[in-house]
């Protein structure tokens, strides 16, 4: 079988005239390769393949680079812009960090100051609420001790006034007494002078001193016919008088002292 074979200037190829297998010389005109000669093969008609050859293909490297060359710049350019861009986003970025970062240091700086605040005024309520419970403590216990003071003086009056009811009663009693020992008394008279010796001691030893009463007379004022004695007999004071005389007055103030009253001159 024959190689079948067509040749021609380029402008009178025409691809879709070509049967499968056949070979398209073309002797000039061919816009693809700088010589302007090339060959084609048919796969089918109107699908035709151009052969290169050595000096084509170094042709074409030769015009391909020029324009790698340029769309590489193009695309470095555009790498370099972008980078730049990049770079530029990156500052942006790092300064947004950066003032994201100082932010948060200010506001963890201001959580500190007022995480301190927060514990001072705590430590302040501890402290207040402790002298209020202090406070509170010491202010029962004035008030238990003077419950207990006014406890203890109403038990001392209450005491006070048997003593006085006691004394009262004494000297009712003193009186009945000393007229049962009325017919004793002129023998008590002899031991009138111990008995002055032991009121006299008692005066030195403070035992009966009391209140001053009002002024009276000068010296001492009894009359001839008002002689007593006083005795003592376990806790009870006694007079003794003569049936012939009025008895002795007496009275007991409201601290418990025994008091004299003189007749008038």
């Amino acid at each position: 079988m024959a190689i079948n074979m067509r040749r021609g200037m380029y402008e009178d190829f025409d691809m879709d005239r070509m049967q499968a297998g056949e070979l398209a010389i073309v002797l000039g005109g061919d816009p693809n390769v700088a010589s302007g000669k090339s060959i084609y093969f048919t796969v089918a008609p109107g699908d035709c393949r151009r052969l290169m050859t050595k000096e084509d293909l170094k042709s074409e490297i030769y015009n391909a680079l020029g324009e790698i060359t340029d769309e590489l710049s193009s695309r470095l350019d555009a790498v370099a812009e972008e980078v730049g861009l990049a770079e530029k986003a990156r500052v942006t970025a790092e300064s947004s960090r950066k003032s994201a970062e100082t932010a948060r240091a200010s506001a963890e700086s201001s959580r500190v100051v007022a995480e301190n605040a927060r514990k001072s005024a705590e430590t302040a309520r501890v402290s207040a609420e402790a002298s209020r419970t202090s406070a509170e403590t010491s202010r029962v216990s004035a008030e238990t001790a003077r419950v207990t003071a006014e406890s203890k003086r109403a038990e001392a009056a209450k005491e006070q006034a048997k003593s006085v009811t006691e004394a009262v009663q004494s000297i009712g009693d003193s009186k009945e007494r000393a007229n049962e020992a009325a017919a004793q008394a002129t023998a008590a008279a002899g031991n009138a002078n111990s008995v002055a010796n032991t009121v006299e001691e008692k005066l030195n030893k403070g035992e009966l001193n009391g209140p001053p009463g009002p002024a009276g007379s000068n010296g001492i004022t009894i009359p001839a016919n008002g002689l007593f004695t006083l005795g003592i007999e376990g806790e009870d004071l006694y007079v003794y008088y003569s049936d012939a005389t009025t008895p002795p007055q007496f009275e007991i103030d409201s601290e418990g002292y025994a008091y004299w009253i003189t007749p008038d001159s």
